[in-house]
């Protein structure tokens, strides 16, 4: 198959989706359903409600969670800047004078997304963000 005009990131799609559809069984395994970390489930806010916030700091004061979710992100990235860009030429508005920008257009709105994201297991392994006083399991 000649791919001379494929980028990597098409190419890399079938790994990329498989690598995100695991993530994305672990993100809900983690932090939704409890399966790996059952105590989880009781934290507790001030209010009675379920302490979300304590929950993430929690898991991502684990440096090995962390390095999942960041890891996660990347195949994330991967793709969505081939989603980003593919989703012009769906549309089509995909012509070769305007090709570069919109190539351009994706890597900032990936780099942007997924920067975020990375931005809260990456805060709490820094010690940036915190448990609230008082909590602990």
């Amino acid at each position: 198959v000649d791919t001379v005009a494929a980028t990597i990131t098409s190419r890399t799609m079938i790994y990329t989706g498989l690598a995100i559809f695991f993530f994305v069984v672990y993100h809900l395994a983690h932090f939704t359903f409890f399966l790996t970390h059952p105590e989880y489930a009781g934290l507790h806010d001030a209010a009675g409600r379920h302490d979300v916030y304590s929950m993430v700091i929690l898991g991502f004061q684990q440096p090995l969670i962390s390095i999942g979710y960041i890891l996660g992100m990347l195949f994330l990235s991967f793709h969505l800047a081939h989603a980003i860009f593919s989703v012009f030429q769906t549309l089509g508005f995909n012509r070769p004078s305007v090709q570069p920008k919109l190539r351009a257009l994706a890597r900032i709105v990936t780099v942007i997304v997924v920067a975020g994201y990375i931005s809260m297991p990456l805060a709490v392994l820094t010690g940036i963000i915190t448990l609230p006083p008082g909590v602990h399991l």
